[in-house]
């Protein structure tokens, strides 16, 4: 990623204090493809001239470079009013953790007259630690310093090749058996090393089913590949496919498999710096075991039940815990967050003890449902009483899945010392009544399944011994 900084952005603190706007899945995974310099357009969102350069049917930069996948960043006008040229403001993950900051140079009116467009420099702060295959998804020196390695002191197996080549495979669809035969087929007659692109973007259950094909086909594959997630969704056409190749070429791929229509589509010489290759599916290649395990969903369902205070962790974990689920899993997964479900299952609910009560035996109803039908549910709400988690541990494993519940230690004096959003602040104040750990008691479990602190490492870490916990249970392969 980039490593500029604005010149005052030295700490939390001051991070805190700035302006900020939250991005959606799909805007961040933009935002990391941005900053690791992996799209033409460099750590920056386009301005005008070059958004209308890029709406046209060979979209280009200003410079003539080809850009087939552009990035701009548009809000609600009414919700940027105070944003212009020379602001410097704070991009935040889907939980409110900052990514980068935005030094804006630009702002016009959207098409749309309620939307404003902002263009600007970004520079990172942090890495984002939320989506697919997270563990997978890799900065383009590593995975070219990764390759050379892999291809150091190989020798062409034919006159005219040097051994060194490097195809990649974007991956819009899981892969199977045909393809699979294909890959191993086109490598040896490419003399290759292969790189695996499943393309994690777009609908999440669809990218982890991308993602684990390709894990699970690497193991099958002649010099086992190299596996790297992009965050860019499936291609639609022959610009994703030219956005794909582009991202590839910046790992270090000297020829990209794509569709023949791709392939006979390049608008100019030279806008590809890769040989784009096609091949045809092997017919009637069997998918290998191994392979068609990870997309297997028959199973027994579980549900792990997240409890602790506001502030501790949960929300964060549940996330952390789904996409490690994603990576070594074969099974379909569900978040059912506290805020969200807040927003939709719940709404109109108000935060007293009864309707605190509805909202837990709402989660656990859905959970269960979810479980009886063999997936895996990962709930995240407060739960501050110990009855209404016991009758969602009852309604689940009444469906004959298991129930896990783990709970979020966190000590309260760090649980307010984050306080993003202002909740015990307010709580202090006297402003929010019966609010947990405040003015309202959280009955700490004694019958937790597992019991995770998040003072200190990292959520990757923390999730582990949930993992661990399933795989034992039978839930994962080992």
């Amino acid at each position: 990623m980039s490593d500029g900084q604005p010149k005052d952005v030295r700490s939390p603190a001051e991070i805190d204090a700035r302006r900020a706007l939250s991005l959606s899945s799909a805007e961040v995974d933009d935002l990391e493809l941005l900053l690791d310099g992996l799209l033409p357009q460099g750590p920056r969102y386009l301005n005008r001239e070059e958004m209308l350069a890029a709406s046209r049917p060979v979209p280009r930069l200003a410079d003539g470079t080809y850009s087939p996948h552009s990035v701009g960043l548009a809000r609600p006008a009414d919700t940027i009013a105070d944003v212009g040229p020379g602001n410097e403001i704070v991009l935040q993950d889907t939980e409110g953790a900052p990514i980068a900051v935005l030094r804006v140079t630009e702002r016009w009116p959207a098409t749309d007259q309620r939307m404003t467009n902002l263009a600007g420099h970004l520079f990172v702060l942090s890495q984002p630690t939320h989506g697919p295959f997270r563990t997978l998804r890799h900065q383009p020196d590593d995975v070219r310093r990764a390759l050379l390695r892999l291809t150091a002191g190989r020798t062409a197996d034919e006159p005219g090749k040097t051994g060194n080549d490097v195809l990649a495979v974007p991956l819009s669809a899981p892969l199977d058996g045909p393809l699979i035969a294909m890959l191993g087929q086109l490598a040896q007659r490419l003399d290759a090393r292969l790189l695996l692109l499943p393309l994690v973007g777009g609908d999440y259950d669809a990218a982890v089913r991308r993602g684990r094909s390709a894990t699970a086909a690497a193991a099958e594959l002649p010099a086992e590949p190299l596996v790297v997630a992009v965050g860019l969704p499936p291609a639609k056409g022959v610009a994703d496919e030219h956005a794909a190749a582009l991202v590839a070429a910046e790992y270090g791929a000297s020829h990209v498999l794509v569709s023949s229509s791709a392939a006979s589509a390049i608008p100019a010489p030279g806008d590809l710096p890769a040989v784009l290759v096609t091949a045809d599916p092997v017919v009637d290649a069997p998918t290998p075991h191994s392979v068609a395990a990870v997309l297997d969903t028959g199973r027994r369902g579980v549900t792990i039940f997240f409890t602790g205070l506001s502030g501790s962790g949960k929300s964060t974990l549940a996330r952390a815990l789904r996409d490690r689920l994603a990576e070594v899993g074969g099974r379909t997964v569900s978040l059912l967050d506290g805020d969200e479900v807040r927003q939709l299952l719940s709404s109109g609910l108000t935060f007293s003890r009864d309707d605190r009560d509805l909202n837990i035996r709402r989660i656990g109803y859905v959970a269960a449902e979810i479980t009886r039908h063999g997936g895996i549910a990962i709930c995240a709400p407060i739960a501050p009483y110990a009855t209404t988690r016991a009758e969602a541990r009852a309604m689940v494993e009444a469906t004959g899945g298991d129930f896990l519940l783990v709970h979020v230690a966190t000590p309260l004096e760090v649980c307010e010392g984050r306080d993003r959003k202002g909740h015990y602040a307010r709580a202090r104040a006297g402003l929010v009544p019966e609010f947990t750990g405040v003015s309202d008691p959280y009955e700490e479990p004694n019958d937790a399944d597992l019991v995770v602190d998040t003072t200190h490492g990292s959520p990757q870490r923390a999730v582990e011994p949930i993992v661990d916990r399933l795989r034992h249970l039978g839930h994962l392969a080992n």
